[in-house]
């Protein structure tokens, strides 16, 4: 693995370095923070201008000394794990497209590292809704080129996709004489013309609807993420879309169409007129599979990374697509997260399963496994029974979980309603959200008046549309009750392979005294810690996902 951005090595005598978030709060090895600057020849601030001192020169608030100051450089930064500092860009050039924070000067150093551009700009233009588009400004090397019209904006845009994630790929690609300079000889970014009023290569790209269908499907697309203006070729990821607002999507499709689209059709099928080909086709006797392509193309090992106890694999869709450039990424789904069939009740029989699916795609090791909260249980498992039918695992990646340890014997007194609050704390960390139910608030409760303060509460909190039916929730509830079961039935074997352990700071805390952080005591191979930021509900979120990918593909980058 190679980073594509710049080194600046470590702070020379008597100057200190900081690297803060906007609290001043430093960051931890591998999160971005904004470079600060101390020590001996900092300047006195700027000349005549003593606004600009008080922003820019502010008092160090590492130190007691009197007059001690830090200079607020506006340069973005991470800390590599061996000290040294990586250069990221400006602050005023980094902006949130879609939840993801993005820098722009790196999408410049892409476009201008193409055979064909000369000099590239890349700028954040508000579309008609308030929506943050990327627009790149291009400057080709023959004048000739800029001149003709049919220059291979395609090739262009594959090139773009080889070394970037798909939410960093500019909408609109306009070419240009000369860009526009300030007095200074920068260029003026602001003067830069509206795309609208010169050729671009989105002119046109977008398809309205072109039958009933397809416009049903556009119109729950734009209710369901709060916008218009959609083309029929938009992914439902890229333009917004998440987790919980596939849920409500689905959701919406059954109620209005009447058919029953398994979520993860959004993976395979995230597009509107991909999906509407799916609804037109289905009969709503679809075959399940817990296969789910996060990521389909690329020539080196596959990574499967297995669910968690709420079964379904959305977590996973940021992951898959940065370390899955060049790599298929799967993400393993509980049988029963449809709704429809029953899931599975034990670890070994879960394992066993999804083997039988992994060996369809990925007949030969080595096979590169992985696991999340509950999943970890099954990735554990399923390399375990790898290695007893002779098969090769190359990686075994816990998730952010402790060892699973010897456990205690299950307590008889667990009945059905602390299982069910237990349920209620799963969901909501899995959506984010918080019920503000107790046991308490159960156990004085019928079962079906349990299920109607859920559904009440889930609907309050969006995770399920006003029109949502305990259909719904009795399949997500029973999803997340056999595999807590499973959990708490299972009795790990030992393991003769090694472990990768990537865990942020609260998990290390927790075992400040065993280095294996507990995954020692299951297996006889070597367990190693990969310490990795956020917590156990955001790295797999922007801005810490880029981070952990980055770190999980270093030791997938050993398997070949």
């Amino acid at each position: 693995f190679r980073s594509r951005r710049t080194p600046i090595g470590k702070p020379v005598a008597n100057y200190q370095i900081y690297l803060l978030c906007p609290s001043l709060n430093p960051v931890p090895i591998g999160v971005n923070g904004e470079i600060y600057i101390g020590g001996h020849g900092l300047a006195m601030g700027y000349l005549n201008l003593p606004s600009l001192t008080a922003e820019k020169f502010i008092p160090n608030p590492f130190t007691d000394k009197p007059g001690e100051r830090l200079y607020k450089t506006g340069d973005m930064a991470r800390y590599l794990s061996d000290g040294t500092i990586e250069f990221i860009g400006r602050i005023d050039n980094q902006i949130k497209i879609r939840g993801y924070r993005v820098e722009l000067g790196e999408i410049e150093a892409v476009l201008c590292s193409s055979p064909l551009v000369k000099d590239a700009v890349v700028i954040a233009r508000e579309d008609s809704e308030s929506n943050q588009k990327l627009v790149a400004y291009i400057v080709v090397k023959k004048q000739e080129e800029y001149r003709n019209s049919e220059i291979n904006i395609s090739s262009l845009r594959d090139f773009l996709r080889s070394k970037l994630p798909e939410y960093m790929i500019p909408e609109k690609i306009v070419f240009i004489k000369s860009f526009p300079l300030t007095t200074s000889g920068k260029v003026d970014r602001k003067s830069l013309p509206e795309p609208d009023n010169l050729q671009s290569e989105t002119e046109g790209s977008m398809i309205r609807p072109r039958n009933p269908l397809e416009f049903q499907i556009t119109k729950l697309w734009e209710e369901t993420l709060q916008r218009g203006s959609l083309s029929v070729t938009d992914n439902f990821f890229e333009v917004g879309g998440h987790s919980l607002l596939a849920v409500r999507l689905m959701s919406k499709i059954e109620k209005t169409l009447g058919k029953r689209i398994p979520l993860t059709a959004l993976f395979h099928e995230g597009t509107i007129e991909n999906l509407a080909s799916v609804v037109r086709e289905s009969t709503d006797q679809h075959h399940f599979s817990p296969l789910v392509e996060l990521q389909s193309q690329g020539e080196k090992t596959p990574f499967c990374c297995v669910h968690p106890a709420g079964g379904n694999v959305l977590c996973f869709f940021e992951m898959g697509k940065i370390i899955g450039r060049n790599r298929p990424v799967y993400g393993l789904q509980s049988k029963g997260v449809d709704g429809e069939e029953e899931p599975l009740d034990k670890v070994e029989t879960m394992a066993s399963y999804y083997i039988g699916e992994l060996l369809k795609v990925q007949p030969e090791g080595p096979y590169c496994l992985g696991g999340y909260s509950f999943g970890v249980h099954v990735a554990f498992e399923m390399a375990r029974q790898l290695i007893d039918q002779g098969k090769e695992v190359g990686t075994l990646a816990i998730l952010d979980t402790p060892g699973l340890g010897q456990k205690e014997e299950l307590d008889d007194s667990l009945d059905g309603t602390r299982l069910l609050a237990h349920i209620v704390t799963q969901i909501e960390s899995h959506f984010e959200t918080h019920l503000g139910i107790i046991y308490d608030d159960l156990v004085v409760l019928d079962e079906e008046s349990q299920y109607n303060l859920i559904i009440e509460r889930m609907k309050k909190n969006r995770i399920l549309p006003e029109d949502g039916s305990q259909k719904q929730l009795t399949g997500l509830v029973r999803v997340f009750k056999m595999n807590s079961q499973a959990m708490d039935i299972y009795r790990p074997k030992m393991y003769a392979g090694d472990i990768t352990v990537f865990a942020t700071k609260s998990l290390c805390d927790r075992f400040p005294s065993d280095d294996s952080l507990r995954w020692g005591e299951v297996t006889t191979g070597e367990v190693r810690v990969v310490a990795i930021p956020g917590d156990h509900s955001s790295f797999l979120k922007s801005p810490y996902v880029e981070v952990f990918a980055e770190e999980l593909e270093k030791w997938l980058e050993m398997i070949r």
